[in-house]
Parts: structure tokens; sequence; C-alpha cells
């Protein structure tokens, strides 16, 4: 009790000072649920990734899907040991029997305010003008029988005759110079017995693209990458992998520090 006085007295006199620090912490999640804000934490930021877009397969163009979008927020008030609803988005299905790949579904941190949409299908509409994620790559041309496009990377389009659009923007962990990459288009695909290859999957996780009825590679899971698309013969389209969010903020903690005098000590 003593203590406690002599403490609440020395903060009257201004002869204790409180000094808040604290660590930067990142958690990383990769499936839906809650998140509990722990205790010192009034504000996060948030970056987060879509469900990528899935792969076409055979007439449908067989192209790969594009890689979903990425968001950073930034500065979002929150309340320690609040529950905060996380939402990871599914990752698009690739398409069966020529048809197209499925879009991918948004990830969510607390409410719409902060969400990142999911990458398009491969062949549904906006895949080829509307920027997602990095493109995917297109069919193996007109003739199904050249090489399929390779997915985009860091935002860009994909390669081919007709590529998927990329989001223009670097799709890297906290949109940082060196964070890890995310979003990667899936590779187109050719038909078999032609000369031309199979597009690979972009970096970030895309798919890589399969050759007549071999079936395109999913996406990697949690990196929000495209599907890879197949060609001409019945294969199937690789699913878009699933999103990711990553929560970063600074758990603040108080010291004091006592004046004496002229001097400072801790």
């Amino acid at each position: 009790m003593k203590i406690r006085k002599t403490l609440l007295l020395l903060l009257c006199f201004g002869l204790l000072v409180p000094f808040y620090s604290g660590a930067v912490t990142e958690v990383d999640i990769t499936a839906s649920g809650t998140w509990t804000v722990p205790s010192g934490v009034t504000s996060v930021d948030v970056f987060l990734v879509g469900g990528g877009g899935g792969g076409s397969s055979g007439d449908a163009e067989g192209a790969g899907g594009s890689g979903c979008n990425t968001e950073v927020y930034s500065s979002i008030s929150v309340t320690p040991g609040a529950s905060i609803s996380v939402t990871i988005g599914a990752g698009g299905a690739g398409g069966v029997g020529s048809t197209n790949g499925s879009n991918g579904s948004y990830s969510e941190f607390a409410s719409s305010s902060y969400r990142a949409t999911g990458g398009f299908g491969a062949g549904q509409t906006g895949f080829k003008t509307t920027g997602s994620g990095s493109g995917g790559g297109s069919w193996g041309s007109t003739d199904g029988c050249s090489s399929g496009g390779d997915g985009g990377s860091d935002g860009s389009n994909g390669t081919g005759t007709s590529p998927g659009v990329g989001q223009g923007s670097t799709t890297r962990k906290w949109h940082e110079v060196g964070g890890t990459l995310f979003a990667g288009g899936g590779g187109g695909g050719t038909g078999s017995g032609c000369t031309g290859v199979a597009g690979a999957g972009g970096a970030g996780g895309g798919g890589d693209g399969g050759k007549g009825a071999i079936n395109g590679t999913n996406g990697t899971e949690n990196t929000g990458g495209g599907g890879g698309g197949t060609g001409r013969s019945g294969g199937t389209g690789g699913d878009g992998g699933s999103g990711f969010i990553s929560i970063r903020y600074t758990q603040s903690s108080v010291s004091t520090r006592q004046l004496l005098g002229h001097g400072i000590t801790r």
C-alpha cells in the first residue's frame, strides 16, 4: 500500500513519467475463424489475399486463372479482448469438359470494409480486361497447338495471344519490396499432339498449364494463385489457391522513469 501511494505521489508531482513501448508482431492466418485482439493493442494493419481463379478446360480456351487481388489496410481501430471474424477466400474451381474456370472468393477482416476480392476464373467476364492479382496465361492460340502463355507475377499481365490482365501493382506481402510474392497467374494449356508446350504458373503460387488431357495444376494454397488451364482433349483446369491474411500490430507496454534533479534515471 505504501509503495502504491508513493508511486501515485511521484506521478502527481511529475517525478515519474510513463513511457510506452512495444515490439511489432505479425500473425498469419490461413483458415477462416475469429482472431482475439491481444491486450494493449488498439490499432492493426492488415494484408489480405483473396482466392485465386480457376483455370479453364479445352474448347473454353484452356487459359490459366488469374491470381486474386491483394490489399493492405492500415491503422484499423480495434478493442483489446474483442473477437474479430476473419474469412479466408476459397479458390475458384477449375473448368471440366470444355468449361470456364470459376472465380475465387474474397478474403475479409472484420467487415466488408476490409476485403480483398478473388481472382477471375479463366473465360469469366472481366478475365481479359479487368485487373486481378497477376494475369493468367493465354491458351495455345486459336488452333490449340501453339504454346500456352505463362501466368503473370507481382501484378503483371499473363503472356500469350489473349492473356489475363494483372492488377498493375505489386502483390508482395504488405506491398513492400522484398516481401513474399502472392497471387501468381495460372499458366495456359495447349492441345495434345502439338509442338507447343503448356505455360508455367506465375511466381506467387500460380499453377502450371496442362497439355492435352493432362490436368492443369492447382494454384498453391494460401497464396491466391490462379489454377493452370488445360488443352482440348478433355483435361480439367486447376483450382485456384485459397487466400491468406496477415495482421501486424504493436503491443504497448508501460514503464516509468524517475526524474532526479537535472538528470534522468530509469
